[in-house]
């Protein structure tokens, strides 16, 4: 009996084991790099053109050109938000429904004034904004991946032993390259996570600022 007691508490160990081992080998897990890799473009030229779109229509406010570009920065941004739940879906396949998309515009004061307090507009806009300094944060933990491989494969590019410098340390005796190895080697298979960890939190914070319906 109690040997198939510690049987069965050493399965779940040793699962996590190997989902621990397979992480960097996982699609989910390329998934994650990729949509991060893409993040950080796509959030840097979403985030400047509706910011600078949205100082310049406040700033030509009162020569009423303002209400137009305005008007086009918002409908850009729904496009957007739309263009990223689907992004989102390829990431971890859920199905995510955009807001109903609004009518054709109509150019009359309560029309204009009705499209520019639409709420949803306004969360997209914002959303687009924050992708900016979102993308710079996921991305960069891709110098996690870079800086693991280095370190794990230093005694390849270091093979004559001498002294060498990675990440602010500096190795000079076998025991250093050794540290420095097996520290990249950890970190090789703690990337996947961290990695997967930043694609699941900038899906958390689009689906609490983009309106939408899971099913």
């Amino acid at each position: 009996h109690q040997a198939n007691l510690a049987q069965r508490h050493a399965l779940p160990a040793r699962d996590r084991a190997l989902d621990i081992l397979s992480a960097p080998m996982r699609a989910q897990t390329w998934r994650a790099t990729a949509f991060n890799l893409a993040s950080l473009p796509i959030g840097l030229v979403t985030a400047t053109a509706v910011t600078v779109g949205l100082s310049l229509g406040v700033a030509l406010l009162p020569v009423l050109v303002g209400l137009p570009v305005l008007l086009g920065v918002l409908a850009a941004s729904r496009w957007f938000a739309g263009a990223e739940l689907r992004r989102l879906h390829w990431l971890d396949g859920r199905i995510r429904r955009p807001a109903p998309s609004q009518p054709r515009p109509e150019w009359t004061w309560p029309a204009v004034r009705a499209r520019l307090a639409d709420p949803t507009s306004w969360r997209s806009a914002a959303y687009a904004v924050i992708a900016g300094p979102l993308g710079i944060v996921t991305f960069d933990r891709h110098r996690v991946v870079g800086d693991a491989a280095a370190a794990a494969t230093e005694p390849f590019w270091n093979g004559d032993g001498g002294s060498g410098r990675l990440l602010g340390f500096v190795a000079e005796r076998p025991v250093d390259h050794l540290a420095i190895t097996c520290a990249g080697l950890v970190a090789f298979f703690v990337a996947p996570w961290l990695n997967r960890g930043a694609a699941r939190a900038h899906a958390s914070l689009a689906d609490h600022l983009l309106p939408t319906r899971h099913r």
